[in-house]
């Protein structure tokens, strides 16, 4: 900025004394010459301008203005790009994360349902193989003792000894039919009051066993071991 001062300063004396020497020769001619008159006009003020460094650099940035902004753009463009790639890897990898998660709780929900259920199903299974050899092995032992029971009374041939026998088979048959049920339950105390309601009939002699108590002992003996067989053939329903 101040070099460009003094070359104008400069410029300006040049001009001014140029214009001094002129109007010297002038007057000179004019002593010795005709008289000539030349008007020499100055400006009362001299402006002088100077060129601002501040205006060429604006000029500058101006001019650089639009590709700065493009740069500019694009970088903060590729910045936010890689910013969203980078949030939305990681929300990927959460989710990933997250299904493989509750892929492997379900899959571990499943093999304990299944187990549990396997187990039940087994336990079940159990149960009615269970429940059904006991109604048969109760059928098979209330079916001979009351064979027993009736064979004695309707054969008239038999010895004392064949009684005493036949007693034998009628008590050891009780005393399993005992062994297989639960006196605390109601229909399984009810067998076992019919059990021995036969065996009081059939102790008796044979002209003073009545008609009609037998075939009430045997009716009652009947119908109370079918009342424990359809129990748990429901029980054994509703495990299957």
């Amino acid at each position: 900025m101040s070099i460009k001062l003094v070359i104008t300063t400069l410029l300006f004396i040049s001009f001014s004394t140029t214009n001094v020497n002129q109007l010297t020769e002038t007057e000179n001619k004019t002593a010795t010459q005709q008289p000539h008159v030349i008007n020499l006009e100055l400006p009362d003020k001299l402006k002088i301008e100077t060129i601002n460094d501040t205006e060429n650099d604006n000029t500058l940035f101006e001019k650089n203005m639009p590709w700065v902004a493009a740069l500019l753009i694009g970088i903060i463009s590729a910045i936010v790009n890689i910013k969203i790639s980078n949030d939305l890897k990681r929300s990927n990898e959460v989710n990933i994360s997250n299904q493989i998660s509750g892929a492997q709780e379900n899959i571990k929900l499943q093999i304990e349902s299944d187990k549990e259920s396997t187990l039940t199903q087994f336990k079940a299974t159990v149960a009615t193989k269970n429940r059904q050899e006991w109604i048969n092995e109760l059928r098979d032992t209330l079916s001979q003792y009351l064979s027993y029971t009736i064979m004695m009374i309707q054969e008239d041939s038999f010895s004392e000894d064949d009684k005493r026998s036949y007693l034998d088979k009628i008590y050891q048959t009780k005393f399993k039919i005992e062994l297989m049920t639960n006196p605390e339950k109601k229909e399984h105390k009810a067998l076992m009051d019919a059990v021995n309601k036969m065996i009081l009939v059939v102790n008796q002699n044979k002209d003073e066993i009545e008609i009609n108590d037998l075939k009430s002992a045997r009716q009652e003996f009947i119908i109370t071991s079918r009342k424990i067989f359809i129990h748990n053939w429901n029980k054994i329903k509703d495990l299957k």
